[in-house]
């Protein structure tokens, strides 16, 4: 099933709560999991998320592209 939910207080984060890779609609682009300013629409996919960990470093660049404090 496809989780929204608020993050950071200005962004939706959208999943797959069943490890599944998720498409937005509008653009067909596949995600692992999506982080957007406003809202939009996702359906899930049959191909399972790749769910390797985050390197730290990574997380905190991608994070600050996202929110534009990079």
């Amino acid at each position: 099933m496809i989780i929204k939910e608020t993050y950071k207080e200005r962004f939706i984060r959208t999943y797959s709560d069943e490890g599944f890779k998720i498409r937005q609609v509008s653009t067909g682009i596949v995600y692992d999991e999506a982080v957007d300013v406003v809202d939009k629409e996702y359906v899930e996919t049959d191909e399972k998320r790749d769910d390797r960990p985050a390197d730290a470093g990574e997380a905190a660049e991608l994070l600050s592209i996202i929110t534009g404090e990079g």
